[in-house]
């Protein structure tokens, strides 16, 4: 295979290259758009909104029929991309350029950093680089944090609902993922139902710890990086 530079974009639509793959990117709770600030039904039966959801992404590849295409790392904040209706209906994109075959066979990619980059620190980067972003670092974890999910929910039912901050990141909560036997024609469609995220086999008690700060909680970070990773299904 031959190895080539990728250069990878967020913006809010997709490019019109001949040579441009593009990935989109949608959120959903329980099988509907995401929209930031919507209230939702937390599995336990309490509400729930939120307002942020971000995560790195690192060591992105797509193979096609000839050569296989490398990037780098990009953060995704998909926060303003879900801030309506007609946003969170059309995701966010991220384009890759220079993907000069059709017919993309797989695409993998790491949701977090992998130990190499998570290693590195934040004045490491120029001010350009997604990797410079301090309030994306914790110093007392040296680690990045690879994943933000914040909001607010009515823990006990009383009608008022309390912010929650779930922060996720260490070596440790890396995951790879990847998708095989695609047949695509440079555009992939991932989406995340992120009602998943806190409801794959054990229910995530978000009462208990509405909070994540601190690598003691790493058995929570776990969990909730096992949930996030198989949420994300191709369509």
């Amino acid at each position: 295979l031959t190895f080539l530079s990728m250069s990878i974009f967020l913006i809010s639509c997709g490019g019109d290259d001949d040579n441009t793959a593009v990935i989109n990117l949608k959120l959903e709770y329980a099988g509907e758009p995401l929209v930031m600030f919507q209230e939702f039904d937390y599995p336990d039966g309490n509400k729930i909104e939120f307002s942020r959801i971000s995560f790195y992404i690192s060591d992105i590849e797509l193979t096609t029929d000839g050569a296989s295409y490398n990037g780098g790392e990009i953060y995704v904040d998909l926060t303003t991309s879900h801030s309506s209706l007609e946003s969170s209906n059309k995701g966010l994109n991220i384009n890759i350029s220079d993907v000069k075959e059709d017919n993309i066979q797989s695409f993998s990619f790491n949701l977090g950093l992998n130990p190499t980059l998570n290693a590195s620190l934040p004045s490491d980067y120029p001010s350009s680089s997604d990797l410079s972003r301090t309030g994306e670092y914790w110093s007392n974890w040296n680690s990045y944090v690879f994943v933000k999910l914040e909001g607010r929910l009515d823990r006990d039912g009383d009608g008022i609902k309390e912010a929650f901050a779930l922060h996720l990141g260490s070596d440790e909560a890396m995951r790879s993922l990847s998708f095989n036997n695609l047949d695509n024609d440079r555009n992939i469609e991932l989406s995340v139902d992120v009602e998943k995220v806190f409801n794959t086999g054990t229910l995530y008690d978000i009462a208990e710890t509405p909070n994540i700060h601190s690598l003691s909680q790493i058995d929570k970070i776990n969990q909730l990086m096992d949930n996030l990773a198989g949420s994300f299904v191709l369509k």
